[in-house]
């Protein structure tokens, strides 16, 4: 995030894969080291690890989830503060920047489910919702792609959009989040989060439409449209590829 280099140029920020075994482990190196005295590691589902050491150097707390260590210190926070979190938070974001944030969890047919990732590898976009492509970072789960992140910057502030398709390893489910550095106008910013969700739908409306077509039963079709997250656009569109097949 371009916005916080003015508060963490003494930092090191870490991006490691989903889940907190993943998280934990680099942070307990750092503190025994004395790369640094405190170490925090967080998760999208409010997961969130506190490690400390004191000054000569003893480590007091390992970092681990702990949900009423994180409840606790917010509580604590605005205990000492005497305001709402809202108010703490705004003063945060006015400091370091903020980013505007969405996320979107769509049941769809396996067949569909792996194609929407697929789709963006195979046939890279040079833009998505009129932002030009920056980055790719396609992550490989074992026998197939199951996450890409597409880094993209505004073309007239400059400033990053990501969005990002994660498989759910479980159920038969993309998680599609989307991200926007903030500009200041939210209004604005909320906008570029629905163009970006717009494309979601889209994409995958299109796969639904050409799994029908060359759908080999009906039980494939029948399937297909039952997991389908129907909305007032794609129910027609879905009729007629039915009809048609």
């Amino acid at each position: 995030n371009d916005s916080l280099e003015t508060v963490t140029t003494n930092l090191v920020d870490y991006l490691t894969d989903v889940g907190f075994k993943y998280v934990a482990p680099p942070m307990i190196p750092l503190l025994q080291q004395g790369h640094a005295d405190i170490v925090i590691g967080h998760e999208e589902s409010s997961g969130l690890a506190l490690g400390l050491r004191d000054a000569g150097g003893q480590v007091l707390l390992v970092p681990d989830k702990d949900g009423l260590l994180a409840g606790m210190l917010v509580a604590a926070v605005q205990a000492l503060d005497g305001r709402s979190i809202t108010e703490i938070v705004r003063e945060v974001e006015g400091a370091v920047g903020y980013a505007e944030a969405a996320r979107d969890d769509i049941v769809v047919s396996a067949w569909v489910k792996q194609q929407f990732v697929n789709r963006f590898l195979e046939q890279m976009p040079a833009e998505v919702a009129g932002f030009s492509l920056a980055e790719v970072h396609p992550e490989y789960g074992g026998t197939y792609f199951d996450k890409v992140i597409l880094v993209f910057r505004h073309p007239k502030t400059g400033r990053l959009v990501s969005f990002k398709i994660r498989l759910s390893g479980t159920e038969p489910l993309n998680r599609v989040y989307y991200e926007v550095e903030g500009t200041g106008d939210r209004e604005a910013d909320h906008a570029i989060l629905e163009r970006l969700r717009a494309v979601t739908r889209q994409t995958l409306d299109d796969l639904m439409v050409e799994e029908i077509r060359n759908a080999q039963s009906a039980w494939q079709i029948v399937n297909s449209v039952s997991l389908a997250s129907l909305t007032e656009t794609n129910r027609l569109r879905l009729a007629a590829a039915i009809r048609e097949r």
